[in-house]
């Protein structure tokens, strides 16, 4: 529903504040993840559950021109401005051409 009201009001940002940190590779928090990898990981089943239904929005998100979409964790104090920022926290989800030097931009 999230990235459906992102794409109908022409959003430029799509932030998730989830119950986790960010995207969970075992405990570790991925920095940023493309549609390659979350197949990826999906496939080894290291993403599973809410998370990979969020995954898929944020691919449609950004595939329906939304900039920057980013999962991060709501218990963490000033999260939602911090990503607004810039912040590496949580997890930038990139568009399959763009690389992590250029998410981090």
């Amino acid at each position: 529903m999230a990235a459906a009201c992102a794409d109908y009001c022409r959003a430029e940002a799509l932030i998730y504040l989830t119950d986790v940190p960010g995207v969970l590779d075992g405990e570790a928090v991925l920095p940023s993840i493309s549609p390659a990898e979350f197949e990826a990981l999906t496939r080894q089943e290291k993403i599973a559950g809410g998370m990979v239904l969020k995954l898929e929005a944020c691919m449609r998100a950004l595939h329906r021109g939304v900039a920057l979409v980013h999962i991060v964790g709501g218990a963490i104090e000033g999260s939602l401005l911090a990503s607004l920022n810039g912040s590496a926290l949580g997890t930038r989800v990139r568009r399959p051409a763009e690389t992590v030097t250029e998410v981090c931009a």
